[in-house]
């Protein structure tokens, strides 16, 4: 996310870029880190939701393909702005949302970090 703030500094093609590091980069580590803390439970018969950690995982793991689903939204659709000159409405919640995700991992890595 802070790389395509950089690049678009640079560029006007600093979307390209973005979405390629987010779904050829993050799109698998996030895939590779959620299916192992899955089959790590199911090889120690843990179970699932035990703890505050595995929930936030799963949580983590929506708000990403949220995030996903938002951003084609996001390239398909525009409504008006709210300020004129300025980014689209749904342009906001992205950042939110990215915020968000952003939050959310700090505090999913402190979990696992003190279990």
């Amino acid at each position: 996310a802070l790389v395509a703030r950089y690049i678009r500094t640079f560029s006007t093609r600093w979307w390209t870029a973005h979405w390629l590091l987010q779904l050829v980069i993050s799109g698998p580590i996030i895939h590779v880190g959620w299916s192992s803390g899955h089959q790590t439970a199911q090889m120690l018969n843990m179970g699932h939701f035990i703890d505050t950690h595995q929930p936030t995982g799963i949580a983590l793991l929506i708000l990403y393909v949220a995030q996903l689903l938002l951003v084609i939204f996001i390239h398909f659709y525009k409504f008006p702005s709210l300020f004129s000159g300025h980014r689209h409405p749904q342009n906001y919640f992205h950042i939110f949302l990215v915020v968000a995700i952003f939050i959310l991992a700090a505090y999913q890595v402190h979990l696992s970090i003190c279990m």
